[in-house]
């Protein structure tokens, strides 16, 4: 019996050491094929030449793709998250395997969470997205906890505690526990709270509501990111969604999808 098909997708810029984590972690899957597409932001880790054979080498369902500002002009943006889902997109339209999933280099996955993924699909056949939980992790890999009324991803404080104790109440936060158990609204109240990395959606909604490359003034100035936007879309168009409720992916703290990864850098033109 064949496994299911499934492409990963992994945005990067300049962090080997975390890059060859994740992808060893989507290769480490059980009960897939994938295809992992690397997508670097101009990045001078994949421009060489010996790193990117040593990677395709070890990992032979490797394909690396470097968007630089000659190769890839569409990709270039001042906002980061318009970047970031510029790339992402790129990745998933690299091929036409039906289910897609991402994963940003600073995180990783347990062995079953791309099956669990493709079981919630199968399960239902006319969802459009499947998604599991993420546990919190600091850098050495140990559990953090979310302070009392504080919500890590907003920075006004006023507007974190009353986001912490929606969360809550919806059951996204469970005090003590560092895992986070996402869901895209609560009530029809948008939570926005599904990550990229937790998602895999199927080909037909990637094209019809691929991440928003666009993003006004007004979201620029709130730091509103793709992956919110997305929440934002899903919940607006009635996408069926369905939920593991399994904890399956290993989110890393303090790299906020790479923030000064995507940071504007002086162009490298190649």
């Amino acid at each position: 019996m064949s496994t299911p098909d499934v492409v990963v997708v992994t945005p990067t810029r300049n962090r080997p050491e975390l890059l060859w984590r994740a992808v060893a972690s989507a290769a480490a899957q059980r009960d897939v094929t994938i295809q992992h597409i690397i997508v670097g932001d101009n990045c001078p880790v994949l421009a060489d030449d010996g790193f990117a054979a040593r990677l395709t080498q070890a990992f032979p369902h490797v394909t690396v793709i470097n968007a630089t500002p000659r190769s890839h002009p569409r990709v270039q943006h001042d906002y980061q998250w318009a970047r970031v889902a510029r790339l992402r997109n790129l990745g998933a339209a690299a091929t036409d395997i039906d289910l897609i999933a991402h994963l940003d280099d600073d995180n990783t996955w347990d062995t079953g969470h791309l099956s669990s993924l493709v079981a919630a699909l199968e399960a239902v056949p006319t969802a459009e997205m499947a998604h599991g939980w993420r546990r919190l992790l600091n850098d050495d890999g140990s559990p953090f906890y979310i302070p009392e009324g504080v919500d890590p991803w907003n920075d006004d404080e006023k507007v974190g505690a009353k986001s912490y104790a929606l969360l809550v109440d919806a059951g996204v936060v469970v005090p003590g526990s560092n895992v986070l158990r996402d869901r895209v609204h609560f009530n029809g109240v948008l939570l926005g709270r599904v990550d990229t990395n937790e998602l895999m959606v199927r080909r037909r909604l990637f094209e019809r509501i691929p991440f928003p490359e666009e993003f006004s003034r007004w979201k620029q100035k709130i730091g509103l990111g793709d992956d919110a936007l997305l929440n934002y879309l899903l919940l607006k168009n009635n996408v069926e969604v369905v939920c593991t409720e399994q904890v399956t992916v290993n989110y890393f703290m303090g790299g906020k999808s790479n923030q000064e990864t995507y940071a504007p850098l002086a162009p490298v033109v190649r």
